[in-house]
């Protein structure tokens, strides 16, 4: 079911100009507090509230299936708290969360990403640039848990997780947002903490994550990149390239296909970027076999398509994990109308059936491998593939083989519905 925001009025802050607190008699620290939230926008005590009523972006879904919504957490100028709304495009985040500001590392992602070919980003602002804030606790409706309320998305962002300084256990808090990712059936795009500048230090705090960052599910990049605006006054300041590669991901999949690596000579330079954090050769290849992906710098561009899940799985491979992903979603979309029907041979037939047309399709787009379809995928729905209990619990098992571009090996796959 496709959950809509409900549209809220913010409660309305009382303006404080910002010549009666130089004639204030409150303690200093409380006087620059008021102050800063006087220039900032938002009053001291509550940091949902504005100064005025915000005005909130128009309520949108997300609709179909598709593979290149994006959606990001972290703290903007503006906007409001701690619920998405679904962008179209960087003048309505202008608009509705201030557009990028030196205080708010996430806003220069969106702002990549819109640059780089993105279309659609879920936009969640966060109360503060903390492990709480970001990720949320418990059944606050905060951080992670704010984006129920987002119908699909395919890429997830909380770059301010890696960016500020005061997080604590940086390995916990990116293997929960990418616990939850993979609950959504989305990639979680991973920047390098600000602490590490260097790939060898990356590549050790990979590793003494042991498990917890290996996941199909997880992709990091590194090095850093270098766009404008850093400052109040201007200049320019170095972020992470998440931003920028999952719009990079949205260009490629309207443009080549999701089946299609998205990275190399294949997609643009990186737009926006007047440098990246230069590496060798060395660095690049000693990268690569931590399944971490490296930029170029002349021109920018992205230089690898890895997950960071690690062995000899296809789901190494960026595009056939998220190839797989929407195959998924296709075939779990199409076989909506099955929900509620009697577990029977016939049933069993028209899903085969339904589902051959949607896999069909992606391989005369050039999704698979193989001349021929039987070459390129099956799809089994029959007595082989349901026992007495998914009869009994009206659980629909569809079985899905494809052979993706790369690797050269078929991706099988059991999809489950619960008919009940």
């Amino acid at each position: 079911m496709d959950l809509i925001p409900v549209r809220r009025r913010m409660p309305r802050a009382i303006p404080i100009p910002f010549v009666s607190l130089l004639h204030s008699q409150a303690p200093l620290p409380l006087l620059l507090a008021l102050a800063g939230a006087a220039v900032l926008g938002t009053t001291a005590c509550d940091d949902s509230v504005g100064l005025a009523d915000p005005v909130e972006p128009e309520v949108r879904t997300v609709q179909g299936v598709t593979t290149d919504v994006a959606a990001i957490i972290g703290t903007f100028a503006s906007g409001p708290m701690h619920r998405p709304f679904l962008l179209e495009s960087l003048a309505e985040f202008e608009t509705y969360y201030g557009g990028i500001h030196p205080l708010h590392e996430a806003s220069f992602h969106v702002r990549a990403f819109f640059q780089n070919g993105g279309r659609q980003i879920w936009v969640s602002r966060a109360s503060a640039p903390t492990v709480a804030g970001l990720l949320g606790n418990g059944g606050s409706g905060r951080g992670l848990l704010a984006l129920e309320e987002a119908n699909r998305f395919n890429t997830l962002m909380v770059p301010e997780l890696f960016s500020e300084p005061g997080i604590q256990d940086r390995i916990s808090a990116a293997a929960t947002a990418i616990t939850y990712a993979a609950s959504r059936d989305a990639m979680m795009l991973l920047d390098p903490p600000w602490e590490i500048t260097g790939a060898s230090d990356l590549i050790d705090w990979v590793k003494a994550s042991g498990t917890a960052l290996r996941s199909r599910h997880a992709a990091l990049y590194f090095g850093r990149i270098e766009v404008p605006g850093g400052g109040v006054s201007g200049g320019t300041r170095w972020i992470g390239a998440s931003g920028a590669a999952a719009g990079i991901q949205a260009w490629n999949d309207r443009e080549r296909g999701v089946w299609a690596a998205p990275a190399g000579p294949g997609v643009p330079a990186l737009a926006g970027v007047l440098d990246t954090t230069p590496l060798t050769v060395q660095e690049r290849e000693a990268l690569n076999t931590q399944q971490i992906i490296s930029l170029l710098s002349t021109p920018p561009r992205i230089w690898g398509a890895r997950t960071l899940l690690s062995g000899q799985s296809p789901f190494t491979y960026l595009n056939v994990q998220r190839l797989t992903l929407h195959v998924e979603a296709l075939v779990r979309d199409t076989l909506r109308w099955a929900r509620g029907k009697p577990m029977e041979p016939e049933l069993w037939a028209q899903a085969r059936s339904e589902t051959e047309k949607v896999i069909h399709a992606l391989w005369l787009k050039g999704a698979f491998q193989g001349t021929q379809p039987q070459e390129a995928y099956f799809v089994r729905c029959d007595a082989s593939t349901h026992n007495s209990q998914d009869i009994a619990a009206g659980r629909l098992q569809v079985h899905v083989g494809f052979a993706p571009l790369k690797p050269g090996e078929f991706v099988v796959r059991i999809i489950t519905l619960e008919l009940r």
